[in-house]
């Protein structure tokens, strides 16, 4: 049997994926046949703030760690800790994001600086650099799991391993390690911080808008007809920011205005009339067809921002993406090209399904024989979506990929809107990342894994520090709906697209002391689970009244359930006793005008969730502890909350943020 029909199998459900990402309805400013989407895929300021992206069988012992995490009086610590919900984000962090396999000459500085020793003596021939391992040779015996670490071992080939996925656990511990590290391999330990020039001004009109846009692929090679550096029309959701945020003008209706929308087009072997010789060589040095091609794109999106900010006599840029246009936004921030990020021209950043972690289905590619199968196109943008190549090369200050703690974050307003629908409209339904890349049950949005799509934490240098000077990280929300909808159906995406970069405030509704009267955790007929009792909360959050009186829409902006495996779990280790849950029932970005938020939130004491590896039932019988349903004032206070069987608190915390 030859290598490629031994790779059909797996394949096949990389091609449902692909078939998704080519039917998938682009930007009207696109060519036909092209499609705009991805497939990639908080405050106690601590680091190690307890987060937690796994859903193992032990989320008894994780959620203990939760209940523990501290949470200061401003309730920062908890954005944190609700973005996951059980362990920390640093060591979660590492281990979704695995070693990469895909490093190209341009890394060598990186791997050679892999993170700490795992010897005992300080002795070089004792000291054992992380990463030096022989390089893999994906065969595999479907026997021994250990040959194919996290991926699928068929007829001997390991198809989407995970590679090496601690080399770089010790980057950011704060020790620099001189005998494995160095300040290019790991600036935080290594490096000297950033310098900075300049200042942020988040209420001018002089502040561009760019949309970056996700990956269009073209099995065909068709994008090397594209003009790299040109103007596209506003994105789906750039369309739908218009509209709640009518002051805002496209490109063709405003041309010259320094604050208006405009889409940049990084794909593409023509070149915009703009661009110098010198520009045009450097670009043209990182070859698009590699996995040069993310720094490629990240030069075009940087100098085109430049060059259209001094056209317009615009003084800052915010960035609005989508999908892999997030994973090439962060990109361009970490690596502060053309002194964005460090000249302190970035004010905000809203993402939309962003790939900021990678995407987990890119992993799929990571195998010679299946990259030969897929060869012509942009097959590469799979490669550096990869979390291992994002890890080495994207978040390269501490290539923790799942926390934005680069200093030259620093200041920067941000909010991601994940997806979470897993059946794939344009697939014809299939849940293509739960058959093919979702071992331990996880939200994801048909393409990329929803937990990949938000920061879990950052650092205190990385986050925003607000007029009150709160230091507040990014915040991120949820809709049901798959990765490609977020972006071309969603008007709620538009809203908070259009809060989040033109708006000054951010809410935050968190559960807080909170005591169980009945915990319902008395085993009955079919009941198998004793104390503690795991709670979660579904919920659901509308911009009503403001936006249903002026705008004439119903929008569902915010929605949170078991069912969709996005909520977060905590425990009660008893009845009668109150427990700071420090659940978060909602955060993100809000209109100037609004005054209050319709809230709907259940509380539930958990039997059945997979993702956490609950099952204490014979059949499936969450169940009700309290049911809120009404309109929250948006102004800082304490709800007192109770019925028979809880009493708690729903602090609502308003953020002016300049």
């Amino acid at each position: 049997m030859s290598s490629t029909v031994r790779l059909l199998v797996p394949v096949l459900a990389l091609a449902v994926a692909l078939n998704a990402l080519g039917c998938s309805a682009g930007s009207s400013a696109g060519p036909a046949g092209d499609a705009d989407v991805d497939a990639d895929t908080d405050s106690d300021t601590d680091a190690d703030t307890d987060t937690d992206t796994d859903s193992d069988a032990d989320a008894d012992a994780d959620l203990d760690a939760d209940i523990d995490a501290d949470t200061d009086a401003d309730g920062d610590a908890d954005a944190d800790t609700d973005a996951d919900g059980d362990a920390d984000a640093d060591s979660d962090a590492d281990s979704d994001a695995d070693a990469d396999s895909d490093a190209d000459a341009d890394s060598d500085a990186d791997s050679d600086a892999d993170a700490a020793s795992e010897g005992e003596g300080s002795d070089a021939e004792e000291h054992r650099c992380r990463g030096s391992g022989e390089p893999f040779d994906y065969t595999c015996e479907a026997d021994k799991p250990e040959t194919c670490p996290g991926g699928v071992c068929l007829f001997g080939m390991c198809i989407g391993p995970e590679l090496d996925q601690d080399r770089w656990l010790d980057c950011g511990d704060g020790v620099c390690d001189t005998l494995c590290e160095d300040a290019a391999g790991c600036p935080a330990d290594c490096g000297e911080p950033p310098s900075f020039s300049g200042a942020k001004d988040y209420d001018n009109a002089t502040t561009l808008t760019v949309d970056v846009h996700g990956l269009i692929f073209s099995l065909g090679g068709g994008v090397g007809d594209r003009t790299y550096g040109g103007i596209r029309g506003p994105s789906d959701v750039g369309q739908f920011m218009m509209k709640y945020h009518p002051e805002l003008k496209s490109h063709a209706d405003a041309p010259d205005a320094p604050n208006q929308l405009i889409g940049v087009e990084y794909y593409g072997e023509n070149r915009a009339d703009w661009l110098t010789q010198e520009q045009i060589d450097e670009i043209e040095a990182y070859d698009w067809e590699t996995t040069d091609a993310l720094h490629r794109y990240g030069l075009i999106v940087s100098k085109f921002i430049v060059y259209h900010m001094n056209k317009f006599g615009s003084t800052h840029v915010q960035l609005n993406c989508h999908s892999m246009g997030c994973h090439i936004s962060r990109y361009v921030i970490e690596h502060d090209l053309e002194g964005l990020a460090s000249r302190n021209k970035i004010v905000r950043w809203n993402s939309v399904a962003g790939v900021l972690a990678g995407a987990r289905l890119a992993r799929w590619y990571d195998n010679p024989t299946v990259r030969d199968f897929l060869k012509g196109g942009n097959t590469s943008d799979f490669a550096h979506m990869n979390p291992d190549f994002v890890m080495d090369h994207s978040a390269i200050w501490d290539h923790k990929i799942q926390l934005g703690n680069s200093p030259l974050f620093g200041g920067i307003l941000i909010h991601h809107t994940c997806a979470t629908d897993p059946r794939v409209k344009q697939a014809i339904g299939i849940k293509v990342v739960d058959l093919v890349a979702n071992p331990n049950d996880e939200p994801n949005d048909g393409i990329v894994h929803t937990l990949d799509e938000f920061f879990y934490h950052q650092a205190l240098a990385a986050q925003f520090v607000t007029a009150g000077g709160d230091a507040i990280p990014s915040t991120h929300s949820f809709q049901y709906l798959d990765h490609f909808q977020t972006n071309e159906e969603s008007e709620a995406s538009g809203v908070l697209a259009a809060a989040s970069l033109f708006h000054s405030r951010k809410v935050y509704l968190t559960l807080r002391d909170t005591t169980l009267l009945n915990t319902l955790e008395e085993p009955e007929e079919g009941e198998r689970g004793p104390l503690p009792a795991e709670i979660a909360v579904d919920a659901e959050v509308r911009y009503n009244p403001y936006i249903k009186d002026t705008f004439g829409t119903d929008l569902l902006i915010h929605e949170m359930k078991i069912d969709h495996r996005s909520s977060e779990l905590r425990l009660v280790p008893d009845k009668d006793t109150a427990v700071d849950l420090g659940y978060r029932v909602f955060e993100g970005p809000v209109m100037d005008e609004m005054n209050a938020i319709h809230v709907k939130f259940t509380v539930l004491e958990v039997d059945q969730y997979g993702r956490f590896g609950i099952d204490e039932r014979l059949l499936w019988a969450n169940k009700e502890l309290f049911v809120f349903d009404g309109s929250v004032t948006l102004e800082n206070q304490q709800l007192a909350l109770e019925n028979e069987n809880i009493r708690t608190t729903l602090e609502v915390r308003v953020e002016q943020l300049y």
